[in-house]
């Protein structure tokens, strides 16, 4: 419905219908659970094994002063709040349709609850955002299986434009990190990112609310029991744009307010500096690198290709 009060439908089915690009529940629609994602888990320090045949690797794309002023220095990764995120799906507020086994929802329901289960979910849940690759287990370095060190458009909008840094991560160690850390902080989970086209069934499901259940139990109670059957598609799903990111996610629901950090002790295996990188900050990242004992290189470019070469 537009501000005219004008309703468009975009699209349907005889259980569907799409106004205005947001899937609705028609009135023949009969509930049936979403597909459900058995990729995410809840990460447990001492539930992390190794795996001999491949090992994972997080590239961490930042820009240089993000790298040595804090990362580096502090030795650990700020999780940034998930409104900060850069895809509008999750940016923005969710909006959720309604379906009604006994009674009708009145007008504007779907509004005022999805404005209040939206920043139920949302509230103190932060995130750590890697490109996540996995080379064969071998003996010494690994970097040079992996090519996610080498992605054009990371560079560029998450690398300042090859003036910034690719932080390498040992998944299993950073993992093993943050359940140490953020135990007492809530829970952590942990998985690939699902890359989807609008009106994927699984988003459908994810974003409607059973108005009985929901007048019948608190508005908490039952953000918990929706987070529990759609964290995965709500969390973990991105739109299919930004598929080239191959994105491993680590997402904190914490029970207090305030900042999250993942220590890097342990886990940094290397700092891979951009092509136009300053040449006045080569010494100081050499320096914090090797205090967490990690090799330092250089990505250059040759025709469109990336070369990765010792700094």
């Amino acid at each position: 419905m537009r501000n005219s009060g004008e309703v468009v439908v975009t699209a349907g089915s005889t259980e569907w219908v799409v106004l205005d690009g947001i899937s609705f529940p028609s009135e023949d629609y009969a509930h049936r659970p979403g597909p459900p994602r058995l990729d995410v888990a809840r990460i447990n320090a001492a539930d992390l094994g190794r795996n001999h045949e491949q090992q994972t690797l997080l590239f961490h794309y930042t820009s240089s002063p993000t790298a040595l002023d804090y990362i580096l220095k502090d030795g650990r990764l700020r999780m940034s709040p998930y409104s900060t995120t850069n895809d509008p799906r999750e940016s923005k507020e969710w909006l959720f349709a309604l379906y009604c086994g006994t009674e009708s929802a009145p007008a504007g329901a779907s509004i005022t609850i999805s404005m209040q289960l939206s920043a139920e979910l949302k509230r103190d849940c932060r995130l750590s955002c890697f490109c996540s690759e996995s080379v064969p287990r071998v003996a010494g370095p690994a970097l040079p299986a992996s090519t996610a060190w080498g992605r054009a458009r990371m560079w560029a909008q998450y690398g300042d434009s090859h003036r910034g840094v690719v932080l390498v991560f040992n998944q299993d160690a950073l993992l093993r990190n943050a359940a140490t850390a953020l135990d007492s902080r809530g829970s952590i989970y942990y998985g690939p990112v699902e890359y989807s086209r609008p009106r994927d069934a699984g988003d459908m499901h994810a974003f409607l609310i059973d108005y009985d259940r929901w007048r019948s139990i608190p508005v908490g109670q039952y953000a918990s029991e929706h987070l529990a059957q759609h964290r995965a598609w709500l969390f973990f799903t991105k739109h299919a744009d930004w598929l080239q990111e191959s994105e491993g996610r680590l997402v904190l629901y914490s029970n207090t307010p305030g900042d999250a950090y993942v220590p890097i002790v342990g886990a940094l295996m290397e700092v891979c500096i951009g092509d136009s990188f300053p040449d006045a900050s080569l010494e100081e990242c050499r320096r914090l690198a090797g205090e967490h004992g990690a090799s330092v290189s250089r990505i250059t470019w040759r025709n469109g290709t990336a070369i990765r070469v010792p700094a």
